[in-house]
């Protein structure tokens, strides 16, 4: 059956392959993110091993100093990544036409190549000026650490625009594929420090190789996200008007800086409410948790396409959601029981005994996870404009409320409070607030 648009021919997608997206691509991309990130955990410690031989612990530091920058690449593309997929998404939906959604991810790719251009030239500056030998603390002690952070950074600008790939495959139900693709990076990373090591070059070098397997990585799935769009729009018209992207990038962007200090904080507040084997605990927990967290937000990602151009048919029903908030909340639960029953007798048996991760910290953090996951189809439900703009009010009011909460229960019972506040900030504000607005909104009645 071929859907019909207003004065825009056959849709691009049909009910057909709607149904296969709802009932498979958010699955397949977990399953994918998962096996990618098992392959990362074995290389990054085969790379901890190299490098910490090679050159030294403080080198190290360094190296995961530079890696840890990589986190900014959301924040970058100052929400431009969501403006497109709603873009494309409604393009194959029939309420576009091919031509407007191509400007606008042509315009998008501009404005990030002079947002890149902007992070590098701020480098420089900052690098010329002596400010590196601050932000760098105490990773600066290693010869040459603020060239290898200024490297880094340039990495970082040069692979902006190219990152919209994983954006755009993800609009095009090909978020399986993007995962995929990211299997590049754990690969060379630890192809180049082997390389690195066997030549023996300075210790700053081997601090740029996170970052340049970035940048390979956003180069793989720029190509392969251009094959894909010429497939499946053939050429259009470069003058064609493009819609307005600001309308889903500006709540995005507030979004995901929300969402992002809600999630450093845990770590921040845990450092306040405990001593350093409690910090330590809470830390290792976290180091398990945060992958499992990153499958669920990827699968939940491919979700959002298909959503939108569901939608746009009417096809969109309560039974479909409701199946996959169960699927996502079995994840949780598996996830959760995994880290209750597994993370203590890990922690003992990787530290030899000197680290102790109680069941009360082991509970939270289950229960914490189980949450999060259930969440997760309900956040993509609701990527128009306006469900954009409340999910963002309602996760920095959750992040504000929350905050508090962990700070007060981590002084009271430990490192296990901070997870309880973050699970009471999910439970009580995010999920009642958004599933009831949510299903208002989006799930038409019968």
């Amino acid at each position: 059956m071929t859907i019909l648009g207003r004065g825009q021919g056959p849709l691009l997608v049909r009910a057909s392959r709607l149904r296969a997206i709802r009932r498979s691509d958010g699955v397949r991309a977990a399953v994918a993110r998962a096996s990618v990130l098992l392959v990362s955990f074995v290389c990054n410690m085969v790379v901890i091993g190299v490098v910490t031989r090679q050159w030294g612990v403080d080198s190290y530091a360094l190296y995961a100093f530079g890696a840890a920058w990589l986190v900014a690449l959301p924040f970058a593309d100052l929400g431009l990544g969501a403006g497109v997929v709603n873009v494309l998404s409604d393009a194959r939906a029939g309420k576009i036409g091919p031509a407007a959604a191509m400007a606008s991810v042509r315009r998008a790719v501009i404005l990030l190549s002079f947002s890149g251009a902007a992070i590098s030239i701020l480098g420089v500056s900052a690098y010329r000026l002596g400010f590196f030998t601050s932000v760098l603390g105490a990773a600066a002690i290693v010869n040459g650490a603020e060239i290898a952070l200024l490297v880094t950074i340039c990495f970082i600008g040069f692979a902006l625009p190219l990152g919209l790939g994983m954006r755009l495959l993800q609009a095009m139900s090909r978020s399986r594929e993007a995962a995929w693709i990211g299997l590049a990076s754990p690969i060379t990373t630890l192809c180049c420090a082997a390389a690195l090591a066997g030549v023996g070059v300075k210790s700053w070098v081997v601090a740029c190789v996170p970052g340049f397997a970035a940048l390979l990585v956003a180069l793989l799935t720029s190509m392969r996200a251009r094959r894909v769009l010429r497939a499946e729009f053939g050429e259009t018209e470069r003058s064609a008007p493009a819609p307005e992207l600001w309308r889903s990038a500006a709540p995005f962007f507030v979004l995901t800086i929300g969402t992002a200090l809600g999630s450093q904080s845990h770590r921040i507040v845990a450092s306040y409410v405990g001593d350093a084997s409690s910090l330590a605990a809470f830390a290792f927990v976290a180091q398990i948790v945060g992958p499992a967290v990153s499958v669920a937000s990827f699968g939940a990602q491919s979700l959002w396409p298909g959503y939108r151009i569901a939608l746009a048919a009417g096809e969109l029903r309560g039974r479909t959601l409701a199946r996959h908030v169960g699927v996502f909340a079995g994840y949780g639960v598996s996830a959760g029981c995994a880290v209750v029953v597994g993370v203590p007798w890990l922690a003992g048996s990787v530290s030899g005994g000197a680290l102790v991760v109680d069941l009360g910290l082991a509970l939270a953090a289950g229960a914490y996870l189980t949450a999060f996951c259930a969440f997760q189809p309900i956040g993509m439900l609701m990527t128009d404009r306006r469900g954009l703009w409340l999910q963002a009010a309602v996760i920095v009011t959750a992040g504000l409320l929350s905050v508090p909460a962990m700070y007060i229960l981590g002084k009271e019972i430990g490192a296990a409070g901070v997870y309880v506040g973050a699970f009471a900030g999910l439970v009580m504000v995010l999920w009642p607030v958004t599933t009831s607005i949510g299903l208002r909104w989006y799930i038409p009645k019968k």
